[in-house]
């Protein structure tokens, strides 16, 4: 259960650190922000259903 609370966070810094070093704005942010929501999205499902059996 901790795995994906662990791949979930680190998802939200990679983002945050390409955002920065790349100094991206506008509808390339947006994107990439999108894109690391759906997959903590998951994550965080994954880790939904494996404490739930």
């Amino acid at each position: 259960m901790v795995a994906p609370l662990l791949a979930a966070a680190g998802l939200l810094l990679v983002a945050t650190l390409i955002t920065r070093r790349l100094h991206l704005a506008g509808p390339a942010r947006m994107t990439l922000w999108a894109a690391t929501a759906l997959l903590v999205l998951g994550a965080l499902a994954v880790a939904l259903k494996a404490a739930l059996g």
